[in-house]
């Protein structure tokens, strides 16, 4: 029983996993680098858009983004990258921000279920490892809360995801409506990292995060 119990909540995580991995990892693997570094290719894009309202901000300590603000919160380490994955992720961060000028409710739900993919497993971990240290309850249990919280977190992600990729889409559309790039290859590369970013949030930013060091 309580095997059957783990396997069946554990699906939607297996299979939020083998999509982020073949629709997304695999995709951003194979982009090529662009010629030009984040926050020039951000600059350019909110210059062409005449939307001086809006600020960039580099952090070493990032927080959490609050699209009330008219800032697009960035790692200090994307600021010159040209990795098409990075540029991706700051140019969804930035129309997840025009998209909350029209859709703030789904774009805060959205946002909070990633907050819970970070949040949820991390915690759950530490009350698991307690709990089987002081030896309070069995190890299957255990077992059942991680795949319990993991295909929760999964089919959170995989409901809102439609928001991302509604903000993927909208970014889309500007770059190639805009002519933001100048080189077609960079284009091209870009458009696809950005459509397979938000694939990859299928999976909780918890493990994720494990996934990036690796």
């Amino acid at each position: 029983m309580w095997r059957l119990l783990i396997i069946s909540t554990l699906i939607p995580f297996i299979l939020c996993g083998a999509c982020a991995n073949l629709m997304g990892l695999r995709v951003l693997a194979g982009c090529e680098k662009l010629n030009i570094d984040v926050e020039t290719l951000l600059r350019k894009i909110l210059r062409q858009m005449s939307r001086k309202d809006i600020k960039i901000q580099f952090s070493k300590k990032l927080s959490w983004q609050n699209n009330d603000e008219k800032v697009v919160k960035l790692p200090i380490r994307y600021r010159e990258s040209r990795n098409a994955s990075d540029a991706a992720q700051a140019a969804i961060s930035l129309a997840m921000l025009l998209l909350h000028e029209k859709h703030p409710s789904l774009v805060r739900w959205r946002m909070n279920t990633i907050k819970l993919g970070y949040i949820l497993p991390s915690f759950s971990l530490l009350i698991v490892l307690f709990s089987f240290i002081i030896g309070k309850l069995p190890a299957v249990i255990l077992l059942v809360i991680i795949a319990v919280v993991l295909g929760f977190c999964s089919v959170m992600l995989w409901l809102s995801m439609g928001v991302e990729k509604e903000a993927a889409h909208l970014m889309v559309s500007r770059i190639e409506k805009l002519r933001v790039l100048s080189s077609l290859r960079d284009e091209e590369s870009l458009v696809t990292a950005i459509k397979a970013t938000p694939w990859v949030s299928l999976i909780p930013g918890a493990l994720l995060k494990l996934i990036a060091k690796h």
